[in-house]
């Protein structure tokens, strides 16, 4: 079957909703491509790419391995890993009382792994300095006291992932050591901490790559990348794979759009190429619109204004193929780990949710491979914040055409493809079209109306918003109203089906509503400080994070106590299971979980009906993961989780309590 895409940022003016819009906007674009006529591959793997930093949600080793499929879904091909040698998350490296350096490596493997089941690979960023080699006073940014320990370390890690069958990773040396609050070295002392790296990088992996100097910016006089260049050319056999920095966007002046667009290719070459060093990759091991986290909800980042300035500043990487690799940050946010929107960076919200801007990298990995040469003309077209790009899919006649309006006014765009072979294989030709904008594919529009509970919103995934039939033909014209901030993607393939009209496709329906979300909770007692705290037993993050434990009772020093939790479905409805989800948090994973209690219903708090009851539940032992407790449904408005007998929690003296990072309560929507 041959196939023609086409990736447009924009809105088609044939859709209802858009009797407003004036009939010729201010700006004018012209956008024509020809089928037959390539301009090279389409490398989507530099792009798929993310960058996990320091966010304290990276405590629950369960958290970032729940996005693996979700990325890879989108074709991620690479994940970026920081904090690995410091103690912040892993605590790989000890010593014991001989002052041995001994090495845990089962806590980085329970993020590790996943992710090479999944088909990703990590780069790791060796940062930063772990406790056993802090000098006195210092912290994790300090320069390791011991530069042969730090050798062996690295050493250490390499040689753990060759024993498991993994070579020839990128290892990229510390994360911005040009800014002092993460390398309180000097120049000098990078090198050094290079050199020795690359070392131990070599004796454990030959096929191994290193780099650095992972710059937070190589314009900036700090910048360590000039002096590490510098020692490269004077002494050749260091090992030195691909220079590295991060490259985030900003205004100078209000930090809105539109923001920087570029990626400071130039710099980096100009640099390599005066010190002879020119065959190296180039990694921008960080990458966004810009740094700011924590903006508030509704930020650019939330919105589709981040979804079309990403489509745009993907567009420009794509101009210097020199640049190997970029990594965006973040896949998944977490800096406000208890709030699903903060104006944060992620390609998905804390609890998996898709944003926008994830929607925008879903219609990047659906490009064709080989780009088409495309003119275009029009107004708003500098630094390319409104522009296009072509694309087919050799072997399927698949076709792609990119615009995107990463501005505030509505754009009018005439869009020619030319040569295409459908009519001469007697084929119709299917049209679907795809949106990008702030009342399509954007989970902010689910979260701003309140609807709480989805697992996937009704307008979070990327669903066809026009579907139809019309006859082939050689070229396909369309004017096409670009709406602000907006992306779309229309796709031409050939079918055998019969001419049938475009008609706007509904959202898809959604049928999984945990019916407990966002509802009024009560509780026999609650421990209300540390991250705990009854609101958070209902608020849609299953997993224990920094300022979003769960909920937990008071303490004892017997199991033996009666301790419930209790949520107001509000009117009555009809339910047929809860899932309960046990703290699983590194300091008490699988702690505090009932062994003996039941699920109840009432209609009034007075009369409770057992729905399920359990007795030494798991014969005591830590629960791990969801717990699904499934019955005959009843209608009811309120859902109890009675405990007669507690768990114990892991502390000096051992206590007993019911915890719980979240409850669920399903049944049919009505």
């Amino acid at each position: 079957m041959r196939m023609i895409r086409v990736f447009v940022l924009c809105s088609l003016s044939v859709l209802g909703g858009l009797a407003n819009l004036t009939e010729s906007p201010p700006n004018c674009l012209t956008v024509s491509t020809d089928y037959d006529s390539t301009a090279g591959a389409l490398e989507k793997a530099r792009l798929l790419n993310g960058s996990v930093g320091g966010y304290e949600t990276m405590k629950n080793l369960n958290w970032l391995p729940e996005a693996y499929d979700t990325l890879a879904g989108i074709g991620f091909k690479m994940i970026r890993l920081d904090h690995l040698v410091d103690d912040k998350f892993y605590r790989v490296v000890t010593r014991d009382e001989d002052g041995k350096l001994r090495f845990d490596f089962s806590k980085l493997d329970r993020v590790i792994r996943p992710m090479l089941g999944k088909g990703m690979t990590p780069l790791m960023c060796l940062a930063y300095c772990p406790d056993v080699l802090l000098p006195a006073g210092g912290d994790d940014s300090s320069v390791p006291q011991s530069m042969d320990d730090w050798k062996r370390i690295v050493r250490a890690y390499v040689q753990h992932y060759k024993d498991l069958g993994f070579t020839g990773w990128y290892w990229e040396v510390w994360n911005e050591p040009d800014i002092d609050s993460f390398f309180k070295g000097s120049a000098r002392q990078y090198v050094d901490l290079y050199v020795k790296t690359a070392e131990g990088v070599g004796e454990a992996d030959p096929t191994a790559k290193v780099g650095g100097a992972a710059d937070a910016n190589v314009m900036s006089p700090t910048s360590r990348l000039r002096d590490l260049l510098d020692h490269l050319k004077l002494h050749p056999s260091v090992p030195f794979d691909f220079v590295s920095y991060h490259k985030y966007g900003g205004s100078p002046l209000d930090e809105k759009p539109p923001l920087d667009l570029e990626w400071n290719i130039e710099e980096v070459r100009s640099q390599l190429a005066s010190r002879g060093l020119r065959s190296r990759e180039i990694f921008v091991t960080e990458w966004n619109l810009t740094p700011v986290m924590d903006a508030g909800a509704g930020a650019d980042s939330d919105t589709g204004h981040a979804a079309a300035g990403t489509a745009a500043r993907i567009f420009n990487a794509l101009l210097h193929p020199e640049l190997t690799k970029a990594f965006y940050f973040s896949p998944i946010e977490g800096y406000r780990a208890d709030r699903i929107f903060n104006g944060d960076l992620g390609l998905l919200t804390v609890n998996n949710h898709k944003k926008a801007v994830f929607n925008v990298f879903k219609m990047f990995a659906g490009l064709g491979d080989a780009i088409l040469r495309t003119r275009i003309s029009g107004a708003a077209t500098k630094n390319h914040a409104v522009y296009g790009l072509a694309t087919k899919e050799a072997s399927n006649q698949k076709t792609a055409v990119l615009l995107w309006n990463y501005g505030g006014q509505p754009l009018s765009v005439q869009l020619t493809i030319d040569h295409l072979p459908y009519k001469h294989d007697r084929k119709n030709m299917m049209v679907t079209q795809y949106r990008v904008d702030a009342d399509h594919a954007d989970y902010y529009k689910d979260y701003r109306s309140g609807l709480r509970g989805y697992k996937t919103g009704p307008t979070e995934d990327l669903e066809p918003v026009e579907c139809g039939v019309v006859p082939s033909a050689s070229r396909f014209s369309r004017n096409i109203i670009l709406l602000p901030w907006s992306v779309a993607e229309m796709i031409l393939e050939p079918t055998g089906r019969g001419v049938q009209p475009c008609v706007s496709a509904g959202l898809k329906t959604v049928p999984e509503l945990n019916l407990a979300a966002a509802k009024p909770v009560s509780t026999s007692s609650s421990f209300e400080k540390e991250g705990w705290g009854t609101r958070h037993v209902v608020n849609e993050i299953t997993h224990s994070l920094p300022g979003t434990l769960g909920w937990s009772s008071a303490g004892y020093d017997t199991p033996g106590h009666g301790e419930w939790v209790c949520v107001d479905l509000g009117p009555a409805v009809p339910i047929d299971t809860v899932k309960l989800y046990p703290r699983d948090d590194q300091e008490g994973e699988g702690e505090g979980f009932p062994v003996d209690f039941k699920i109840q219903a009432s209609d009034d708090l007075d009369s409770w009906t057992d729905l399920v009851s359990r007795t030494d539940y798991g014969n005591g032992r830590r629960a791990l993961g969801v717990q699904v407790f499934g019955f005959v449904s009843r209608r009811c408005r309120y859902v109890r989780v009675y405990a007669t007998r507690l768990g114990p929690v892991s502390s000096v003296p051992r206590v007993y309590r019911f915890q719980l990072a979240e409850l669920e309560v399903y049944g049919k929507n009505e």
